[in-house]
């Protein structure tokens, strides 16, 4: 999730205006700064004790950039217009953008850091905490553009999360996940359904073969080279509105399916690439052609990692049974369990 001045560009969101004319700068959530997060610098120096913070808080790092040189980090544009693609959205709001998901008729999923005003952040900055209403949430399908942004529903009933329930859970990395209600979606009928498996389920179906989980994200705003990898440079990288509209026309899915490995504080690890901005992005398993949510992007680790079995801060989601609960009371059906749609083994009997 990134930070924005989003004053110019809510007028155009409201006004429904082709110009996208906003700055960005980087996101300091909840008062934690790069150095505090054991951000690389340019000199490639980390600080230990503040990556052990972002493992206990890792929503508090999401600025940072994580891709594995030991893995294919290619990517490919997939339709706006069916499957995964065509239910991705951004959210917009006064806390800055976000990537989120359409997971039933006019109910998108996001973060709840991307999408809800974090009370810590408020108490720093000496004001109010913004609710989901103050907060102007705005939802904006790819490809990005003023015709593909909708307003989120105005009865503050129709944002559903831990978080809203009880502030002590921004402290609980499992619980940064909020489902916002659309009153006039814009592709209703192109939505991802969660996944219900227990974490260590989901990381034994990946390894054994059994599902594929692929990253969905947004296009890196960094220049990159012949290869794809982003140079990580904060100066050069696409900063303003029309520059970053220009590379959300389409999402991209990771070609080589994530290796999962068992996270901390209940998130699941992952080498799938991320960066800014991509938090909130799917993990999605395609399982007897039918596409399945499996949880929420919230983590990136250090900015590039040799290896990814040598780091000790994967990147990490939320895995969708965190949040099945709430998609039942909020979607009106459970989340698909995974043994009933997982390909049997060569035994004839799925795990």
């Amino acid at each position: 999730m990134t930070y924005i001045k989003l004053s110019t560009f809510l007028l155009c969101l409201l006004a429904s205006t082709t110009s996208f004319a906003f700055g960005m700068r980087n996101a300091n959530l909840g008062g934690v700064s790069e150095a505090d997060c054991g951000m690389r610098s340019n000199t490639g120096n980390t600080n230990a004790i503040s990556e052990m913070n972002c493992m206990l808080n890792p929503e508090s790092c999401l600025h940072q950039a994580a891709w594995y040189q030991d893995r294919d980090n290619s990517m490919s544009a997939v339709s706006t217009e069916e499957g995964v693609g065509a239910a991705m959205a951004t959210f917009w709001t006064l806390s800055g953008f976000s990537q989120g998901v359409q997971v039933c008729p006019g109910v998108y999923l996001g973060t709840a850091h991307g999408v809800l005003d974090d009370p810590r952040r408020a108490q720093e900055e000496g004001r109010p905490v913004r609710g989901p209403l103050g907060n102007s949430v705005r939802v904006a399908a790819y490809p990005i553009n003023p015709e593909n942004v909708t307003r989120a529903s105005q009865s503050s009933t129709q944002y559903v999360s831990p978080r809203l329930r009880d502030p002590s859970n921004w402290s609980d990395s499992t619980t940064d996940y909020v489902f916002v209600k659309v009153d006039n979606p814009i592709r209703p009928n192109n939505f991802v359904r969660p996944i219900r498996a227990d974490n260590q389920r989901l990381v034994e179906a990946s390894n054994r073969g059994q599902m594929d989980v692929h990253l969905y994200r947004p296009q890196t705003r960094f220049n990159t080279d012949e290869n794809g990898t982003p140079d990580f440079n904060n100066e050069t990288w696409a900063e303003e509105a029309n520059d970053v509209a220009a590379l959300y026309q389409e999402p991209l899915k990771v070609n080589q399916s994530c290796q999962l490995v068992p996270g901390y504080d209940g998130l699941v690890g992952s080498d799938c690439p991320t960066e800014h901005a991509v938090s909130g992005s799917s993990n999605v398993a395609n399982l007897n052609g039918q596409d399945y949510l499996v949880g929420l992007h919230i983590h990136g680790g250090a900015i590039s990692e040799e290896s990814f079995e040598a780091t000790p801060l994967p990147n990490a989601f939320v895995p969708s049974a965190s949040f099945c609960e709430d998609y039942e009371s909020v979607c009106g059906q459970p989340c698909v369990d995974l043994s009933e749609v997982l390909p049997e083994q060569g035994d004839g009997i799925s795990i």
